[in-house]
């Protein structure tokens, strides 16, 4: 299967230069596929910082249920993308 030119670029963008936004605004576009619809509707990545990926929950009840489930999610993310620099999840209230 061919490799779409907007992954090519986006995968060379980030050996260049690796705090490029790129694939952060791809993880954003891309994060209903990647985490499921009903879960996506929960929490939004917020901003990359290095490896730590910062989700914004819809509440205070969403974001504790999400930080118990905070290794199954990071596995989540790094399966369904090639972001396996991210190591750690933060979760922000919405409010």
């Amino acid at each position: 299967m061919a490799e779409q030119i907007g992954d090519i670029l986006s995968r060379i963008i980030n050996q260049i230069d690796p705090e490029h936004k790129v694939p952060f605004d791809l993880l954003k576009k891309n994060w209903p596929k990647l985490i499921g619809t009903a879960l996506s509707r929960q929490c939004q990545p917020e901003r990359l910082q290095g490896s730590v990926l910062y989700l914004k929950a819809r509440n205070a009840a969403w974001r504790k249920e999400l930080a118990g489930q905070h290794d199954q999610l990071l596995n989540l993310v790094k399966k369904n993308t090639e972001m396996v620099e991210i190591t750690r999840i933060i979760f922000l209230d919405e409010d």
